[in-house]
């Protein structure tokens, strides 16, 4: 098997209409409830704290989007205004 090789995209080379704007909020949305669901995909189960062990895979249960506070929001949003911001430098 062959090491990772991370191939990032130059993202100044990229500019993105205004329109994008708009739905930047729905694509992290989305990408959060794909997270969540993910979780449960793998085999994680929600309970009340972490528990990492192979037999148990507990995390608390996912925040609904509307719930999360900003900060973690960002996580999602961010990236996409990245490339925006820096295709219109």
């Amino acid at each position: 098997m062959l090491p990772y090789e991370a191939r990032p995209i130059d993202t100044p080379a990229i500019e993105l209409p205004e329109e994008a704007e708009r739905v930047i909020p729905v694509l992290a949305e989305n990408a959060h409830d794909v997270w969540a669901f993910a979780r449960s995909s793998e085999g994680w189960r929600f309970g009340k704290e972490r528990e990492l062990s192979n037999s148990t895979r507990t995390v608390p249960p996912p925040i609904k989007w509307i719930a999360l506070v900003t900060e973690w929001t960002s996580d999602y949003t961010t990236p996409a205004r990245r490339i925006r911001s820096r295709g219109k430098s």
